[in-house]
């Protein structure tokens, strides 16, 4: 089987993924990033987290083909869903969770992401988000907003209408952890006992991953950014740009 983990950009999903992966390995399957390299996969999957370079059904047949029966594979993207990958959740043999968080926040670490970017002298690197080709090109709130409302809010729009997906709020996430990687493993059909949800869990704390290098949070991974960083027009502009999908999404405006 296939498991897509796909989400929002700035939303945890690297956390998300990994303690997913986590969950699979307890139930007995190898790591993606193995099977990647046992089975050939290198042109479908890329980076670290094994980012699946389209949805696509050739795609999806060549990750179900190379995994088999035998094994559940866990894939991470932040692309829309496609007709391929509906059919094959509506046969059950993909099962996909989706990762959202406040759009203000995520504005907030996109340009903080530019920030960075432009200080390592990374400006020219190409994401391919829409007018901007990359996160550096983020300089302003406006700007950061045209790009949610391009290019991020379609996508959660078509995970949200997509049947069979597991929404997940990155705030829900993060203030109750244990209930959510539950709420994954029971979808996923993966049965734990609390002890092992909860060893999970702590070996992702991001205090944990400080200490040994890894940044699968966010860069700051703190909720309400926004009300503190931005300016009062700043967040009026947000209302004004945001206000329907703010509501859809269950943020107060």
């Amino acid at each position: 089987m296939i498991v897509v983990s796909a989400s929002m950009p700035k939303s945890g999903s690297a956390w998300l993924y990994n303690m997913t992966q986590d969950l699979l390995l307890v139930a007995g399957n190898r790591r993606a990033q193995q099977l990647r390299e046992e089975r050939g996969l290198g042109p479908w999957l890329r980076g670290p987290n094994c980012s699946v370079v389209n949805l696509r059904d050739s795609t999806l047949r060549k990750l179900a083909e190379a995994v088999g029966d035998t094994q559940t594979i866990a894939v991470k993207t932040h692309r829309a869903p496609t007709a391929a990958l509906r059919r094959r959740l509506a046969a059950g043999e993909v099962r996909a969770t989706y990762v959202y968080r406040d759009p203000r926040d995520v504005v907030v670490s996109l340009l903080d992401h530019g920030r960075r970017l432009r200080s390592e002298g990374r400006a020219k690197r190409i994401w391919g988000i829409g007018p901007y080709r990359s996160y550096a090109k983020l300089r302003t709130v406006r700007q950061a907003l045209l790009y949610m409302r391009l290019k991020v809010i379609p996508i959660w729009r078509a995970w949200v209408g997509t049947p069979g997906v597991l929404l997940v709020r990155y705030e829900d996430l993060k203030g109750r952890t244990d209930a959510e990687l539950r709420r994954v493993a029971e979808y996923l059909g993966v049965d734990l006992a609390q002890e092992q949800i909860s060893r999970i869990v702590e070996a992702y704390r991001p205090e944990r991953l400080a200490t040994a290098g890894r940044r699968y949070h966010l860069n700051r991974g703190t909720s309400g950014r926004f009300r503190t960083e931005l300016s009062p027009p700043e967040l009026v502009l947000c209302t004004k740009r945001l206000g329907s999908s703010l509501a859809a999404m269950g943020y107060a405006p």
